[in-house]
């Protein structure tokens, strides 16, 4: 399971999606096929085992949902079948010894006690499969054949909007310095702000194609998208400045597309653009 998710990783690099899609179905069928989905708490395993099962098939579920994201198709994972619990929040690493591991702190007799410091690599995996839940939620109630009223779509926005305002501060990070040098800031800080204003892009763009809304709805959506958008560049510019690289299943110009913009991949040195300059939108 772990060398199939590795697969799509490198696949997603590639941006070979017939190969992520090939991959992915392998994957969903084998974490099926063993239960990952169901609550690992009935299985009655060791803690360290669990935890592996728990954060295999969240890592699974986060290639899923983003890979039918980007290429159009539904699911494979099914979110009425999923109650597995989300993995723990190992609160140590790079704490005392800079070779110190979540996984150190796991074994089959327990949790060990990890010593005071920094914060877990693990924090945010667990806000990415969060978002990746709002995502699914987006893909299936509003990318479907079913007609969508706008209280859901607003919906989805506030949940988003609450996921972002519930990050702890060191994930927490804001336009301009949107790649800070502090040692407060989880390094995935940057990637979490991507991700929000990505998902936020996919939340306006189905109200500028309908015809049934008012004038000032399609504005605030068009206003709300171009904001967006924008955001997607900016931080996109300060990682690749900063040499920050983007740790996550969706390349950079997959993002700057979906964003309604495109960049040649000559002129992605000369991407420096501040947030609010919206001379190339």
């Amino acid at each position: 399971m772990k060398a199939l998710i590795l697969a799509q990783l490198y696949a997603f690099g590639e941006e070979n999606y017939d190969l992520v899609w090939h991959y992915k179905t392998l994957a969903v069928g084998w974490a099926l096929k063993h239960g990952l989905h169901r609550s690992q708490k009935k299985m009655k395993l060791g803690p360290l085992t669990t935890e592996m099962r728990k954060r295999v098939f969240w890592s699974q579920y986060v290639l899923d949902t983003f890979s039918s994201a980007i290429v159009g198709l539904p699911k494979l994972l099914d979110d009425a079948q999923i109650d597995t619990e989300f993995p723990a929040d190992l609160y140590s690493l790079f704490s005392y010894n800079s070779n110190d591991r979540d996984d150190d702190y796991v074994t089959e007799m327990g949790f060990l006690p990890t010593p005071p410091g920094n914060f877990s690599i693990m924090s945010a995996a667990l806000a990415i499969f969060r978002a990746s839940k709002i995502l699914s939620r987006l893909l299936s109630q509003v990318y479907s054949p079913s007609r969508v009223s706008l209280s859901t779509i607003q919906s989805i926005e506030n949940d988003l909007n609450d996921w972002r305002n519930g990050l702890p501060s060191y994930l927490r990070v804001d336009l301009p310095n949107c790649v800070p040098t502090s040692t407060n800031y989880h390094t995935h800080a940057p990637m979490l702000l991507l991700v929000h204003h990505w998902i936020r892009t996919l939340i306006h763009r189905p109200v500028l194609a309908s015809t049934l809304l008012k004038k000032d709805e399609t504005m605030k959506a068009t206003v709300n998208l171009a904001e967006s958008s924008r955001a997607v560049i900016a931080i996109l510019s300060a990682m690749s400045d900063k040499k920050v690289a983007l740790n996550m299943c969706l390349s950079a110009d997959m993002a700057l597309c979906s964003s309604c913009i495109s960049v040649a991949p000559q002129f992605s040195s000369l991407l420096t653009l501040d947030h609010g300059n919206c001379a190339c939108l």
